[in-house]
C-alpha cells in the first residue's frame, strides 16, 4: 500500500507542478509572504461519492505558492460536511522562504462504512520527513484512511502563526 501511496504522491506533485506552472504563465500569481502571527486558507467544495476510486486536489487547480515568513505554524487540514467533522492539526517551524502547497484526497475503491478515503496536505519546500524537501500533514494524527459518508463536504487546509 505503501508503495501505491508514493507513486500516486509522484503523480499529483507532477500534475500539480504542472498546474502551478500553467497559472503561473496565465495568471501572473505572485506569493505574499504570511506573518508568523497570520494565516492562510486554502479551500474547496467537493461531493464525495460512497465509493470512489479516483483523486481530487486542494485548491483545484494545483498547488498553491506560498512565501512564509520564519516562525512556528499551526499546519492543519479539515473535512466537514455541516454535521460533524474529520481534521488535524500539527505545529511546524518553517524557515524564511517560497513554498509550494497543496492537499490530494484519494478514493480507496471501497464503499463507506469502510474506510473509503484517504486524505493529507505537503508543504514541497519544508525539510523533514526524510525527504529532505517536503513535508505532510494527514487527516488525523494515526495517518489513518477515513470513512466518509457520501455528500458534499468543505475541504480546507491552513496554514496559522502559532
Amino acid at each position: 500500500m505503501e508503495s501505491h501511496w508514493r507513486r500516486r504522491r509522484v503523480l499529483v506533485k507532477v500534475v500539480s507542478v504542472v498546474a502551478a506552472v500553467v497559472g503561473i504563465m496565465s495568471f501572473s500569481l505572485s506569493a505574499n509572504a504570511a506573518p508568523p502571527n497570520g494565516s492562510a486558507v486554502i479551500s474547496r467544495s467537493i461531493y464525495l461519492a460512497s465509493e470512489s476510486p479516483g483523486f481530487a486536489v486542494l485548491p483545484s487547480g494545483g498547488v498553491r505558492a506560498i512565501e512564509l515568513a520564519a516562525g512556528e505554524y499551526n499546519w492543519g487540514l479539515e473535512l466537514w460536511n455541516g454535521l460533524g467533522w474529520q481534521g488535524y492539526t500539527r505545529k511546524i517551524y518553517l524557515a524564511s522562504g517560497l513554498y509550494w502547497w497543496g492537499c490530494t484526497m484519494e478514493g480507496t475503491g471501497k464503499y463507506f462504512p469502510q474506510q473509503n478515503y484517504g486524505v493529507y496536505c505537503e508543504l514541497d519546500g519544508a525539510t523533514e520527513d526524510n525527504y529532505n524537501d517536503h513535508a505532510t500533514v494527514p487527516v488525523n494524527k494515526n495517518n489513518d484512511l477515513l470513512a466518509v459518508d457520501p455528500g458534499t463536504y468543505t475541504w480546507d487546509g491552513y496554514l496559522q502563526g502559532a
